[in-house]
């Protein structure tokens, strides 16, 4: 493995609340190790329990690589064609129990 990818394959997955941020603006510190991480290899994504209509002002702010976990797991992404991603409606789909 080349020294610019110690963290190829790995996941980070982080909680907004009380974890990343208290509020809507993430430390800058945060972010700067978030995008370490992922120049060098890694992934990353977030878990939540807010939906995803609370994300408005953090997603911006990230680069989020992987799918996000909203709602505490009780939604998932979902890929369902370019024309519903765009207009908003794939982004999560309950899941089946």
């Amino acid at each position: 493995m080349e020294s610019g990818q110690i963290f190829k394959g790995m996941l980070l997955v982080s909680d907004i609340d009380g974890t990343l941020t208290e509020l809507t603006e993430i430390p800058q510190n945060n972010i700067e190790a978030i995008n370490r991480f992922i120049a060098l290899g890694g992934t990353f994504t977030l878990c939540t329990g807010r939906p995803k209509c609370a994300l408005a002002e953090i997603l911006p702010q990230l680069k989020v690589i992987a799918p996000i976990i909203t709602i505490n797991g009780g939604y998932r992404p979902v890929r369902c064609g370019a024309a519903g991603e765009r207009a908003g409606l794939c982004f999560c789909a309950a899941w089946a129990l």
